[in-house]
């Protein structure tokens, strides 16, 4: 008598204990799939935030291409005309120019000729966007270039009460492979 009913009881305790942790089983994951949901629900909401976000920016996006566009080709105008202009001058057009007046005249020239390679530049920002970027690539002294740079922007630091100097012989000459023009811009 005794033997069986320590049996039963024990079948009945084990059981007690599998209904035990089956019931605290079954609760951890009831919760966990509650905070399953939870999450995958703030996961839909950010993703509608993103999307909205997205479409947001794309429209900006659109604009500052636009904006881009139209400033450049509203610079383009003026700057045809003072290329012009400076061009006719250091023709002849208007008589004689003075030799003293024949280098800012020409440094005038070639800072807008660069400013036009700089709209051209603005103007083909769709294609920078999509990395379409066109080089002209070829050989050029950097040392040259930065001497050109430095004529064409020393009454700028002279007015910002800055002093330009550089330390090469013009003997050195630093040979590049690239685009001149893209080269400058940096």
């Amino acid at each position: 008598f005794f033997p069986r009913n320590l049996l039963m009881i024990a079948d009945h305790g084990i059981g007690l204990v599998i209904f035990g942790v089956s019931l605290i089983v079954g609760i951890l994951l009831i919760r966990s799939m509650f905070r399953e949901l939870e999450i995958e629900a703030d996961v839909e909401k950010l993703i509608g935030k993103l999307h909205r976000n997205n479409i947001l920016l794309k429209k900006v996006d659109i604009q500052k291409n636009e904006f881009v566009s139209l400033a450049s080709h509203q610079l383009r105008g003026p700057l045809t005309n003072i290329y012009g202009y400076i061009s006719m001058i250091l023709d002849g057009d208007y008589g004689e120019v003075p030799e003293h007046l024949r280098e800012p005249i020409n440094r005038i020239f070639k800072s807008s000729t660069f400013l036009g390679f700089l709209i051209n530049d603005f103007l083909n920002v769709s294609r920078i966007d999509k990395g379409e970027m066109e080089y002209t690539i070829q050989d050029f002294d950097v040392s040259t270039m930065l001497d050109q740079l430095m004529k064409e922007f020393q009454l700028v630091a002279k007015t910002a009460h800055l002093d330009f100097m550089h330390e090469f012989n013009e003997a050195d000459k630093i040979m590049v492979r690239a685009d001149v023009n893209k080269t400058k811009q940096i």
